[in-house]
């Protein structure tokens, strides 16, 4: 595969390379849009001479803030694509697209060793329902052959190998439920590390680098992992713990506090068999009980932390909640009303972590030599102010449980039917906001993204959707309720 020159910088490569897969230009053909000025506009406008060239019509543009803030670490920058399978049999089974640039929340991985050396791709799924027609005779093969391919190749593009560390389902947004699935529809979420690239250093000398910036060296994957998770002080842990545990290190977190080791309290949890009071940096050695945990996941955090934290996050006021991630622990951490503990600290931060919040043990060295990656509070959330919400199905057999009568969930039923109805009555009362009520409440946009355009079926849209649209503009708007 032919690469854009290493010699231009990385963003002007993933855009190059962008423009040239969806277009289908050859890359060779875009020597002169590296050579042009870094500034997204200049780049733009050769990209748009060359597509007028090739009569072919350009994808969509990055974000001005992504491109800009695409330069050292890539701080909120993600890189992703995505693969469909191929509508034909006898050619590559999958087509790669690159999609733009991104602002993104910004996760562990990223900020120790760049944004732009983690890629993320979507893939469509592997069960014989997802592939497609010319693949279904042999789908056992297909996906035993993909996940090795994924798992134990090196993947070159955008002038780097890649190796695939991790997995997990591809969120599907609640408006996207409504859509048909497609065999392409997206799955999995496949994330890749940048181990070796043309633009890489091989070596650092001393002096030679601003320690300022971010310089890229040749990593391997089990390097990488070792520094976020050490193997060897985590031989008590079983593989698929391990595995699962590698969410925390590209989970979407706010970078906050930085605490020293003195500042850290392991604590033991509370235990309901337990008659003592749970102290601060008293451990209960020796205590083997199966006893429940009482505070599962909870510990708690000093006032002066706690207000630091909500600095960093530009809140008005501190909430008494965090949720968050430090080290191998995740939770949530509440603000200590008594403030018990003295830890020495000039600036009064302390953070407790007790056992059941700890996922994986963390490294030895940074009881003394700490990384401040690892030992950074990273906030996941925080208690807010209370407000309506939906209901969960999966909570109302618990709130029946407990004593709460089934008739109010039908007077709750009833009235948030009673309302639809009566804003689909008011909507009807002209075209224009029939239009607006179907957008809001049907996923028009979706479907045509996912179907390449509008549907038909015997003349007319195949969904409920877009037919509404239909009759709307070819002038069919007189209401039922005698008024259009």
């Amino acid at each position: 595969m032919t690469h854009a020159p290493s010699t231009a910088p990385f963003r002007q490569r993933y855009e190059v390379e962008r423009i040239s897969r969806f277009c289908n230009i050859p890359r060779t053909c875009f020597i002169g849009c590296l050579e042009t000025s870094q500034e997204y506009s200049s780049l733009w406008a050769s990209l748009s001479i060359l597509a007028a060239k090739f009569n072919v019509t350009l994808p969509e543009r990055c974000k001005y803030r992504a491109w800009e803030k695409a330069v050292g670490d890539y701080r909120n920058v993600s890189l992703s694509g995505e693969l469909k399978y191929s509508d034909k049999a006898g050619g590559p089974l999958f087509n790669f697209e690159l999609r733009p640039l991104k602002l993104d929340a910004s996760y562990r991985l990223a900020r120790k060793y760049g944004g732009d050396r983690v890629f993320t791709v979507s893939l469509p799924g592997l069960d014989p329902d997802d592939l497609p027609k010319y693949l279904k005779g042999c789908s056992n093969m297909v996906r035993d052959k993909i996940v090795k391919w994924i798992v134990d190749q090196n993947h070159y593009f955008l002038g780097r190998k890649w190796r695939a560390f991790y997995v997990k389902l591809e969120a599907r947004k609640s408006r996207d439920r409504k859509l048909p699935k497609t065999s392409s529809e997206p799955k999995y979420r496949i994330f890749m590390f940048a181990e070796d690239g043309d633009d890489f250093r091989r070596k650092v000398v001393k002096g030679e680098v601003d320690p300022r910036t971010l310089v890229h060296i040749p990593i391997t994957i089990r390097d990488m992992m070792d520094w976020f998770m050490l193997a060897t002080h985590n031989r008590d842990k079983r593989c698929l713990q391990l595995f699962s545990r590698l969410a925390l290190a590209v989970s979407s977190t706010v970078p906050t506090v930085i605490f020293k080791p003195e500042e850290i309290i392991k604590s033991d949890d509370a235990l309901a068999d337990d008659p003592r009071p749970r102290r601060l940096d008293v451990r209960r050695s020796g205590i083997n009980s199966e006893s429940a945990v009482m505070n599962d996941g909870c510990a708690r955090m000093s006032r002066a932390a706690a207000n630091e934290i909500a600095v960093k996050l530009g809140l008005r006021r501190t909430p008494s909640v965090y949720q968050g991630r430090i080290g191998g622990a995740k939770g949530i951490w509440m603000i200590d009303a008594l403030d018990e503990h003295h830890s020495g600290s000039e600036r009064g931060y302390w953070i407790e972590i007790t056992d059941s919040q700890l996922k994986f043990n963390g490294h030895p060295e940074d009881s003394l030599y700490p990384d401040e990656l690892r030992t950074m509070f990273e906030v996941n959330d925080w208690s807010k102010k209370l407000g309506p919400a939906t209901l969960n199905f999966q909570l109302i057999p618990i709130l029946e449980d407990r004593g709460v009568p089934y008739e109010v969930f039908q007077r709750l039923l009833q009235e948030d039917l009673t309302s639809k109805v009566a804003d689909l009555k008011d909507a009807m009362a002209d075209p224009a906001s029939l239009r607006k009520w179907n957008q809001d409440n049907n996923p028009v946009v979706g479907e045509r993204l996912a179907n390449n355009g509008v549907e038909m079926l015997a003349g007319v849209p195949n969904s409920l959707a877009e037919r509404i649209n239909w009759f709307l503009e070819v002038s069919i708007t007189e209401s039922p309720y005698g008024h259009g």
